[in-house]
């Protein structure tokens, strides 16, 4: 594979990605969990997902 065909192949895949990201939407979701309810392992399993940027309060 040439240097020429390598960059065609690069750029038609990037405007296949932009592509594929216009029809995308972002969606936010807000929980509220019950802590009593969840097991300590579940528990530490969704602080594991989150973080405090994204809004996630643990109190």
């Amino acid at each position: 594979m040439t240097n020429k065909e390598k960059n065609s192949t690069i750029s038609l895949k990037g405007r296949e990605t932009k592509a594929k990201r216009r029809s995308q939407d972002a969606k936010v979701f807000e929980l509220k969990l019950d802590k009593s309810k969840i097991s300590k392992q579940k528990l530490e399993n969704l602080k594991g997902c989150f973080w405090k940027e994204n809004g996630l309060q643990t109190t």
